[in-house]
Formats: structure tokens, sequence, C-alpha cells
């Protein structure tokens, strides 16, 4: 009997159980899947025909999305749960990875670029050149095996200050042979970690004692002296040093300054300044200090080069490896970016240059620092060091708005996902911190440990991706509005930045109209719904313009300089694609296959042509239909540009053949067939 009710049970469960359970409990495929997803497993219980299924948004409603037709990208979380993800292809903004341990071999890369990985940052302050070369060569060729571009930005260390040992002076004071004096002693105990506890005094070393060599055996002792109890006898008194690698640090801080250990996660403030070689500190905030941490000096002056002889060594090995970028760390000025460039073979390898604002002194002379530089990178985590937390929002509003008032791309960076170094998914507030980048205009977002050493790179990127989309999509809708009112504006700090208006430009009377034919070009896409813009360049100059002007749609660039595309794809919606010849015959085709298959632009789908002599007058902007014959322009002959500039005089065989059309076209039927 007890048989017979146990297949009984097992007959309805197979009846009553849905189909897709069962495939939801048998299905292994991988993170990144093109294969339709159960319905009871979409993106959250969003209904169909509300805002977030509206064909308008890269979320496709639940019908289009299981029936079969268009695949669509899927992602697997670890709790088992399916979530939709757009084509990376399609993303305005592009997704900058550290390479670093964790991410290194060439099938990680491969996963990361496939998640959307745009770019690959090396950072120079870890490892020596055998262990980055490989990271460099793994980049290039997984991004060749994809027939994909991958710009590698080399990060320079930069003139940093920080904490070179960890020292105890341990200062004893006993009678000396029956005597009335005491004579004092002095001995040297190095650490690998002090603890810092609120009240404790510290002193901070410069000059010759920076500089110090202790073996293992000397830090065992250490460790021994602090377990054993102290003598009974003497009077004995310890004190906590630390050497720091800035000699000039007694002569940049006065009493009652504030100095930063660790990212600010340890606070001292001064007490005094004996002389050029101490500085004496009091712990405000605690914590466990080990050595190599940063020492930051808010408000004041130092004295530091703008290059060390490591980043001059760093910047000479990636121009050896032909890196498309070169990130200068801690610019306070324009003369740091100058220097960059003035090294040999940078100008010649095309090596283009990103400023790294991470200091007061780095805002004060923003201005000078953008006209010089190639690019910058709002690099917050040590900007939120030097100036107070609650003003790192503004200025990186500020600093965006003003890169993109020029054309020139502007990465945000730092903790964007940092949650995400060892869980799977990010916080509330890191995912709002994404999308208001998005919204700030910021053509890059950067992922540092994420990818370098976490958990979770791919599935990092993956959830960047998806927030960036979302975000792209509130902005574009919020352009497409503005477009309807002429006279709405984006205000900032420094400029007035018009949607419809006027904007800011180089290059005199030649930009000028180069940026009003790039301007037109952001525009006519938004009013006619189209799906690409194909700009044809040789420098990128036209690439930059076009930037400026936020494009709703997506921007192919045809260049024949691989160089040039891989420094223009770090622009907000450009997809950058390398042609053999520049001739409109050879390069539009190849250009409208390959926007088709990153599914870009389908049959029917409105495409503009920006065009010119060169990068300087792009003064030609088409429109086409992908599907329909493209009339290719006149022959631009002698002969015909002399008609254009000097026209000959009319001639009774012109009036005969003007009035034979106009007789032609009375002829037409009333819907207007042949117009």
């Amino acid at each position: 009997m007890g048989g017979r009710n146990g297949k009984l049970v097992l007959f309805l469960a197979l009846i009553i159980v849905p189909e897709n359970v069962f495939s939801f409990v048998a299905r292994t495929s991988p993170l990144w899947t093109k294969k339709p997803c159960p319905t009871t497993q979409l993106y959250s219980s969003r209904q169909s025909g509300t805002r977030w299924t509206d064909s308008s948004r890269w979320e496709s409603s639940e019908e289009s999305f299981l029936g079969g037709g268009e695949q669509q990208f899927l992602l697997r979380e670890k709790y088992g749960t399916y979530f939709k993800v757009p084509n990376p292809a399609s993303l305005m903004t592009k997704i900058i990875c550290t390479i670093g341990p964790a991410t290194k071999s060439p099938s990680m890369l491969g996963k990361m670029m496939d998640a959307g990985m745009s770019a690959a940052r090396i950072n120079m302050s870890h490892g020596n050149f055998a262990y980055l070369e490989e990271c460099i060569d793994n980049v290039r060729k997984v991004a060749k095996s994809r027939n994909k571009l991958c710009p590698i930005i080399l990060d320079t260390k930069g003139p940093e200050i920080r904490v070179k040992q960890l020292t105890l002076q341990k200062r004893s004071q006993d009678p000396d042979d029956g005597e009335s004096s005491l004579t004092t002693t002095l001995e040297t105990l190095p650490l690998l970690k002090m603890t810092l506890e609120s009240g404790d005094g510290l002193i901070l070393l410069t000059g010759r004692h920076s500089v110090h060599d202790h073996s293992d055996a000397d830090i065992q002792d250490t460790q021994d002296f602090l377990q054993s109890p102290p003598p009974p006898s003497g009077n004995n008194n310890v004190v906590k040093t630390a050497c720091v690698t800035y000699q000039y640090m007694a002569t940049a801080v006065n009493v009652g300054d504030v100095v930063l250990l660790d990212d600010g996660r340890i606070s001292l403030i001064v007490t005094k300044v004996p002389n050029d070689e101490e500085v004496h500190t009091q712990v405000i905030e605690g914590g466990d200090l080990k050595i190599n941490k940063g020492v930051n000096l808010p408000g004041c002056q130092v004295d530091l080069p703008h290059l060390t002889e490591k980043d001059v060594e760093d910047i000479l090995f990636g121009v050896s490896k032909k890196v498309e970028y070169i990130a200068h760390s801690f610019t306070r000025s324009a003369t740091g970016v100058n220097q960059v460039r003035e090294l040999p073979g940078v100008v010649e390898a095309g090596c283009h240059i990103i400023a790294k604002i991470e200091s007061q002194e780095g805002l004060d002379n923003f201005e000078s620092i953008l006209k010089v530089s190639d690019g910058i990178m709002v690099a917050r985590g040590d900007l939120g060091v030097e100036i107070p937390l609650e003003r790192v929002c503004s200025v990186q509003k500020r600093l965006v708005a003003s890169c993109n008032a020029v054309g020139k791309p502007v990465i945000v960076a730092t903790e964007l996902l940092d949650s995400m170094i060892s869980s799977p998914r990010p916080t509330r507030a890191e995912a709002s911190d994404v999308a208001n980048a998005v919204f700030d205009g910021a053509d890059c977002v950067m992922l540092s440990g994420e990818t370098a050493v976490g958990s979770y790179p791919v599935e990092s990127i993956q959830v960047m991706t998806r927030i960036c989309k979302e975000a792209e999509l509130d902005v574009a809708s919020s352009l497409r509005a503005m477009a309807a009112n002429p006279t709405t504006a984006v205000a900032t700090n420094n400029n007035n930045l018009m949607i419809n208006g006027g904007s800011n430009n180089y290059g005199g009377e030649r930009g000028a109209l180069r940026d009003a034919f790039c301007k037109s070009a952001i525009m006519a896409a938004r009013e006619t719904n189209a799906a690409l813009i194909l700009a044809i360049t040789k420098t990128g100059m036209t690439a930059n313009a076009l930037a400026k002007f936020f494009s709703s749609v997506p921007v192919m660039v045809l260049s024949t300089s691989e160089n040039v595309c891989a420094q223009v794809l770090l622009h907000r919606s450009v997809t950058p694609y390398i042609v053999q010849s520049l001739k409109r015959e050879s390069c539009i085709p190849r250009a409208i296959a390959k926007a088709t298959e990153l599914g870009l632009v389908g049959p029917g789908s409105r495409v503009l042509l920006l065009t010119g002599p060169d990068d300087m007058i792009a003064n030609r902007l088409e429109t086409f239909t992908v599907g329909e014959t493209i009339v290719p322009p006149p022959p631009a002959t002698w002969e015909n540009e002399q008609r254009r500039i000097a026209p000959q005089k009319e001639t009774q065989e012109d009036v005969d053949a003007v009035t034979a059309e106009v007789v032609d076209d009375d002829e037409l039927d009333d819907e207007g067939a042949g117009w």
C-alpha cells in the first residue's frame, strides 16, 4: 500500500509541477548566454505595457522576449535568477577595467570583453615590467582574437607621499654608576604594523631618518619587546615614529594642520615642528597603520616633482609597448602634462595623455590642465582626501561639464562598485553613483579593485552595463525633450552649455564650421529618429567635435588609422571601425555591414553620414536608409568646381531645357510621384 501511495504522489507531482521548474533545476548554462529564459525568471516582476517594458527601453516586453525571435543576452546571478543585460555594443558609456592578478589570464579577459569592457587600465604601482608586459600582451591577443579594439591606459604611480617604515624608539634612563645623573640611550625597533589610538603621539620623520634597513630578526626582536613586561627598574619611554618619503614635509606643514594616512582612515594633527627632520603629531582618529600607506596633506603646498624616476621608466616602457593612453597621476598644473609629452617617443608613438585630478592644486589649475591634456580622470580616491568630502560630488559635475564642453573624454573613477570586490551585488548607493556619473555626462566609468583583485570581475562589468544602459535611456529622453525646446540649457559653474545654442570650440573659423555641422548631425539624428551617425575621419577631430553635443544615438567613426580608432573609443557613444580606404564606395557598405553585425542598425534604419574634404571642414551631411541604394555624390572635377564658383552665363539652350523639365513635371500624377 505504501508503494502505491508513493507512486501516486510522484505521478501527481509530474502533472502539477510546471515544466519550467524542471528546466530551471536542470539548467547549467554559463554566466553569459543567448538562450531565452523561462517566464518565471524574467528581470523582476515588471508587467507588460508599463513604462519599464516599453519598446523605447532596452528591456523588451515579455511576449517579444519569449517569442524566440531576436535572441537576447542573459545573465544568471549567483542565486539562480536570470537578468536580461543589454548588448554591450549598444552601450554609450565606456567601461574601463583595471587588469590585475584576478583578471590577467586570456580566458578571463575574453569574458570581460564579451561583458562590455571597452579599455584596459594597467596600474604601474604594482608589479614588475615582466608581469605588466604579460598583461598588455594578453589584452591585445584576446582583443585581436575577437576582432575588437581595446586601448591600453598606462596609469603612472605619480609623486606620492607614503609611509616608508614604522619604528618604535625606546628611550631608557638609568642611574650611571651610582651617580645622580641619568644616561639616555636610544634604540630603534622596526614594525610591520602599528596600532594607533586616539590621543597617541606619533613623530613623522623625514630626511636622513627615512632610510633604514631592518632584518627579519630586528622585527622579531620588536615583537618580543612588545610582548614582554617592562623592566621593574628605570624610567622607560617608547615613542612611536613613522618615516615618510617626503623630505621637505617639515617645511610644508604648520602647527594645527591635519595629516591624513591610509586614504583618510587615520587622521593626525600637527602639535610641534622642532626641526627640519621631525613633525610631532597627535592621533585624532586611530587605526592600524601599515608600511607603504599613503600620506595626504590637505591644503598644504607640496614641492614634489611632476615626474619621478619610476614614472619616466614606466612611461618609456609604455611607449615601447605602444600603449594608446598615459594617465599622469597627481597632475597639479599644465607643466606635468607637458613634461610627459616631452619624453622621447611619446609624441612619435601617438600616445594621448590623461590628466588625473587628485588635489586642490589640480583643481585650481584645471583650466590650463584641460587645454594641454587629451582627457581628464576624476580620481575621487585621493581627491576625496585632499578636499572636503562634501565637495567631491559638485566638483565631479563641474569637471565633467567642462570636458563635455570642449569634446575631451572624461573618466569618473574610484569606488563605483567597491563592494563587489567581495560581494556579487553592489549596494544601492553604488548603483546610484554609477547612474549619476552617466547623468553628469561622463564618457567612461572605471572599475579598479573590482576587476583587479575582486572575486566577481565579470559580474561587476555586467552590473555596470545594466546600470549605464538604464541611465542612458533616461538621458536620451531628456535630450529629446530639450531638442523640442530650443531655449533649454544645461547650467554649470564654468559655462552655459546650450544643447541647441552656442558651443565652445577651438580651431577658429574652420573649427566653428566643423562644430556647426557636427551639432547639426546630432540634432538631425534626434529629430529624425536616426539609428546611427557615420563619420569619416583621419585624425579623430570630427569624433571630438561630435562628442561635444552628447549624441543620443551611436556614432560610428571610420578611419584608416588603428591608433586613431583606439583613441576615439573613449568618447561617449563612439564606436570606431578600421577601414582600408575612406572612399565612399568601399567604406560605407562595410560600415553598414559592421553596424548590422553589432545590432546597431537593421533594414529600414535611418543613418546620417557626415563627411568633408578633411577633419577641419566636415561640411557635408547626408541621410540614407539601410537597404536602399546610396547615390554617390557628383565627382569633384575641376570643371564642376569652376562651374560652382563662377556659373556660366545662361544660354537659350539652358532656358529650353528648364522649360522642358517644367512641362514634364506638370504631367505627373496628383500624388507627386517622381519628386
